[in-house]
């Protein structure tokens, strides 16, 4: 690791060729100069590649890589939070960086959604109709924090947000596809450190029902869900 202090690590295939890229933030949660870092590891190789720093802000805080590879445009995406250094989170705004080659260059970090108190955290998955993505976000805004998605439109090139109701403590929401069809079932991670809460959508995220508690008890640490 180009630092010490590293944490929040993220997989993604690059498809067809199998190579894969791990993102990580490194640096110290929350500190000053805390960057965004990458390695690459090709098919046929058996070590990692040394972590390259992809994404820094003078005296801001990078956290959360969340690693997007689109196969049609053969692009991979990287998206984090960023917000300024020994503060809250209350600022936190997402920011985006991509690569063209495979990971081998990065363009200039730039900022996303710059609502204040975003964050990411969890795979961005695509559209029932493969029109667009959905990311699942969230918000540190207030102190109890709540879940939102942004959802793309290849069409038109838009983001629009649907926030997901009843979410205040339930953060860090993770989706995935059930049954290949449009229905998806998303996880939270609860700051209430009761249980791993849930939805269920049959709309592929457009609207969302009350969600209710698992018997999966949660000590509020990170959740995730790959399907």
């Amino acid at each position: 690791p180009p630092r010490t202090g590293n944490h929040a690590s993220f997989i993604e295939q690059l498809t067809p060729s199998g190579t894969l890229a791990i993102a990580w933030f490194t640096g110290g949660e929350g500190l000053p100069n805390c960057s965004i870092a990458v390695s690459l590891l090709e098919i046929d190789s058996q070590q990692f590649t040394p972590g390259v720093i992809v994404s820094e802000r003078i005296n801001y805080s990078n956290q959360n890589p969340v690693l997007y590879w689109d196969n049609d445009t053969q692009i991979l995406h990287l998206y984090h939070s960023s917000q300024l250094g020994n503060t809250n989170e209350t600022n936190s705004q997402i920011w985006h960086v991509q690569s063209k080659d495979k990971g081998a260059t990065w363009s200039i970090p730039e900022p996303f959604y710059t609502i204040s108190g975003a964050f990411d955290r969890n795979r961005i998955i695509s559209t029932w109709k493969n029109d667009g993505v959905i990311f699942p976000c969230y918000n540190t805004s207030t102190n109890s924090g709540y879940s939102f998605i942004l959802r793309s439109n290849f069409i038109n090139s838009t983001w629009t947000r649907t926030d997901i109701p009843m979410t205040t403590n339930l953060v860090q929401p993770s989706i995935v596809r059930l049954n290949n069809s449009s229905q998806l079932r998303v996880f939270f991670r609860d700051r209430n450190a009761i249980s791993i809460y849930y939805a269920d959508t049959y709309d592929d995220g457009l609207t969302w029902p009350m969600v209710k508690p698992m018997s999966i008890p949660n000590n509020n640490d990170g959740t995730d869900a790959y399907r």
